[in-house]
């Protein structure tokens, strides 16, 4: 399964944990099952890497995941950042 990282250090919140990674820094992409040996990268993996960029870029400016998804095992959900 391929790990996907972002080479350039992204921003937090609050110095908060960043949503939808893991503890190795690596994105959280997809869940159990959804990725298998068989896929094309580019019909998969870099997709759903554009989509969790652009969903980083939103809870950058509001606090908010909106991309969904499970959070990774041992990760609990990341509190909304209070005004």
């Amino acid at each position: 399964m391929p790990k996907v990282r972002v080479l350039d250090s992204l921003e937090t919140r609050d110095d908060k944990r960043l949503p939808h990674t893991y503890s190795d820094g690596s994105l959280c992409l997809y869940e159990a099952g959804q990725w298998n040996g068989h896929m094309w990268l580019a019909t998969s993996t870099i997709p759903w890497t554009s989509e969790w960029l652009v969903h980083y870029e939103v809870w950058l400016a509001t606090a908010d995941w909106c991309g969904g998804g499970v959070w990774p095992p041992g990760i609990g959900r990341l509190e909304k950042s209070s005004p």
